[in-house]
């Protein structure tokens, strides 16, 4: 795992501060990160691993429960897996992106100020940046680190759809995915019956065996991306995923032979 070297995890920086800092990580050395994802501030489920934007370690019983995290991967993963125009390798692009919070700490029961966001910023997520290669492409997620990147006067609203630039940095900004995940109950009641059945026929055929994850990701596809309603939150989420692909398509494409053969 790589990710800043002279990080406190007990930071105290500011009034948020928990004295459980989780800082940004890649499985790719910096030089290979083909994405960056900046979300708001981390939860309980980051606390406890220590990562960013982490896959959930806790049991869940229903599909729609995911944590932000394992929601954010879930969809990268189904956008990315079959993309031809990529080197096989970089498909799996969890391991080729660079995970991170524009907050460091969990924000319990405080708000998130400008003087937060600053310092949070300065101390931390500019350093961060710093380590990785300084054109790719960036995913905001939530409003802090639109805010902390590009100005406070900044909203997701009036953002997305749109390429930015920080420093040279392309940015996509989207929703924080945990909105997008909670969207789910709303959007996806219909097809909930419709995977849940098709899973129950898979763990009867393989019996006791293993379950293979693949085949389990291509039947809960269809709960996350069809049918996407016009004007839903989940359907400006894929829409924002799908523009910041193009931008990792474009900086992978540039430097294959370099980083990514």
């Amino acid at each position: 795992m790589h990710r800043l070297r002279n990080v406190n995890s007990k930071c105290n920086l500011c009034s948020l501060s928990t004295g459980t800092s989780v800082f940004g990580q890649s499985v790719s050395e910096f030089k290979k990160v083909a994405l960056v994802v900046i979300s708001s501030y981390p939860g309980r489920n980051e606390e406890e691993t220590g990562l960013s934007l982490s896959p959930d370690v806790r049991k869940r019983v229903k599909f729609d429960d995911m944590g932000a995290g394992s929601y954010l991967r879930l969809c990268l993963n189904n956008l990315f897996s079959e993309e031809k125009s990529l080197p096989k390798n970089v498909r799996n692009i969890e391991e080729y992106t660079f995970f991170t919070n524009a907050i460091k700490c969990a924000k319990r029961n405080s708000s998130v100020l400008r003087r937060h966001r600053v310092t949070c910023r300065d101390a931390w997520l500019l350093p961060e940046l710093n380590l990785l290669p300084p054109t790719v492409p960036i995913l905001i997620a939530g409003s802090d680190p639109l805010k902390a990147l590009l100005g406070e006067d900044k909203k997701v609203s009036d953002s997305r759809g749109k390429i930015f630039y920080f420093n040279k940095h392309p940015i996509v900004v989207t929703f924080n995915p945990i909105e997008a995940e909670r969207g789910l109950l709303k959007t996806f009641q219909n097809d909930l019956e419709q995977v849940q059945e098709d899973l129950n026929k898979y763990f009867e055929l393989i019996k006791n065996k293993k379950p293979n994850k693949k085949i389990v990701d291509e039947i809960t596809k269809v709960k996350f991306w069809k049918p996407l309603l016009p004007g839903t939150i989940n359907w400006f989420f894929k829409a924002d995923l799908e523009l910041v692909k193009t931008e990792v398509i474009k900086y992978v494409n540039s430097y294959e032979q370099q980083y990514f053969s």
